[in-house]
């Protein structure tokens, strides 16, 4: 099985609008300084992000869901 695009907790909507175009899937799995899963982010989350004022600059936290703890 093919892994799944990653992008850094600190990263930008921007560079996981790049990991999510990079793979098949439409989503990213949003990962820590350890490669620990924090979340992820999906093509459907980072377009309702921009919708709602977001800025492809600002975190990718903005558009990410949170893993459940």
């Amino acid at each position: 099985m093919k892994s799944l695009p990653t992008v850094g907790v600190d990263g930008t909507i921007r560079e996981a609008m790049a990991a999510i175009d990079a793979g098949a899937a439409e989503i990213s799995v949003v990962v820590d300084a350890l490669n620990r899963v924090q979340g992820t982010v999906t093509d459907g989350d980072v377009r309702r992000g921009l919708l709602r004022g977001g800025d492809p600059h600002h975190p990718v936290a903005a558009a990410a869901r949170r893993r459940a703890a």
